[in-house]
């Protein structure tokens, strides 16, 4: 890690303990006295359990890069873990991420701003196919391919195609309409915030005016989740 100061070192350690649950920091000794402080990413750090005493860990290792000892007895080690709680009994010493509790809500945000993406990319028209009773030959095909890739993008959106042949057009998906994606959104942005601590109006998110006013807002953020963090 690049040298920081003690701002940019808390800001570092406030990340990894809300995106991940953890946070681990290991120390350089010189001279007797604490010279350096380094965080390690949580997601290649493995615990290993002592044998001796369950309630603490044996070692620390870091991708298998580095391992740090733990005293048997005092749990001392040049290595720092701290992790929120996790009720998990099988997570062994390792905290629980806040974003796992929105995890749901987050896949659902992404998963529909990659849905609406590829609606933009298909001129905002949901995917459909197109049947007819009569036998249709391999020219024929080809040529419905080109008549319709002819009129696709930008400046043909919305435009009518003319079928013959008993084509006929039938809707797979719904529209963005149809599946309100827009208040879906806001319901997934809420809740994500919600389990961050953060008052979803500092957001500009529409509608959600849980405090009079920003002012409000902006001071249970800092009394309800910076502070105590």
């Amino acid at each position: 890690n690049p040298i920081t100061g003690g701002q940019e070192f808390r800001e570092e350690a406030y990340s990894w303990a809300l995106l991940t649950g953890n946070i681990f920091c290991d120390r350089s000794i010189v001279g007797g006295r604490v010279a350096e402080m380094h965080h390690w990413q949580p997601y290649g750090m493995k615990i290993h359990r002592s044998k001796a005493n369950i309630q603490i860990p044996h070692s620390y290792e870091a991708e298998n890069k580095r391992t740090w000892e733990v005293d048997a007895v005092s749990g001392a080690s040049d290595m720092m873990h701290l992790g929120l709680y996790n009720p998990d009994p099988n997570a062994g010493f390792m905290g629980l991420s806040p974003l796992a509790a929105a995890a749901s809500s987050a896949d659902q945000l992404n998963a529909g701003n990659e849905w609406r993406y590829n609606l933009y990319k298909n001129d905002c028209r949901p995917s459909g196919l197109l049947s007819t009773e009569q036998p249709v030959t391999s020219s024929q095909r080809k040529e419905l391919g080109k008549d319709m890739d002819s009129r696709s993008g930008a400046k043909n959106a919305g435009r009518w195609m003319i079928l013959g042949g008993g084509l006929k057009y039938q809707q797979l998906s719904q529209s963005a309409k149809d599946v309100d994606w827009l208040n879906g959104s806001k319901f997934s942005k809420q809740e994500i915030a919600e389990v961050f601590g953060v008052p979803t109006q500092l957001l500009g998110i529409e509608g959600s005016q849980t405090y009079a006013n920003f002012e409000e807002a902006r001071y249970a953020l800092y009394l309800l989740t910076v502070m105590p963090l």
